[in-house]
């Protein structure tokens, strides 16, 4: 019985088993949801190179994953799964990722991977940040600053003072303060 020829170095699928188990899990040690992540990502690009680019898994070769095809997963990221930029910056960030290692690993293949790392991530729009009022601004600095303690009615060796307010504020709002001490 002869044994097995080992698949020609350009495929691909030898790339991405040794991508996770040498690189992804022994060398940079990321966690498993990391890995999951990456594989959930690579799974979608295949998916992607089976349906739309007419190449199944298992005869993609590493020159396949270059950088008009690239874009155009992007494109079909954002278009038909309606992905927002930043998870299509994601996926963008594991290829990125794969060509990387495989150019260490092959440096013949150096120019493409150079074409493909040159693709830029999307802007993605900044988090809304809430804010206060100016009647909430002024409130809030017009407070004393006081320990949760203060509030409860529970003695403390703090040096803040547990006294009631000046009196411009009424002693209704300081009782009930004072008295709203939380069960324990």
């Amino acid at each position: 019985m002869r044994p097995r020829p080992a698949p020609p170095p350009e495929l691909a699928g030898r790339w991405l088993s040794k991508f996770f188990i040498d690189h992804l899990a022994g060398e940079r040690a990321a966690s498993q949801k990391t890995i999951a992540s990456y594989r959930d990502a690579m799974k979608l690009l295949l998916t992607w190179f089976r349906d739309a680019e007419r190449i199944p898994p298992e005869k993609l070769r590493l020159a396949d994953i270059d950088r008009p095809r690239v874009l155009r997963f992007l494109d079909w990221l954002e278009a038909e799964r309606n992905c927002s930029a930043s998870t299509r910056n994601q996926r963008l960030a594991v290829i990125k990722s794969f060509r990387r290692y495989t150019a260490v690993e092959q440096p013949d293949h150096l120019d493409q991977v150079t074409q493909v790392l040159a693709i830029r991530q999307k802007k993605t729009p900044a988090p809304q940040l809430g804010h206060l009022t100016g009647d909430e601004v002024k409130m809030l600095l017009a407070e004393p600053a006081r320990p949760a303690h203060a509030l409860s009615g529970t003695p403390s060796c703090s040096p803040w003072p547990t006294t009631p307010p000046p009196a411009s504020r009424s002693s209704a709002t300081w009782t009930s303060r004072t008295s709203a001490a939380p069960a324990r």
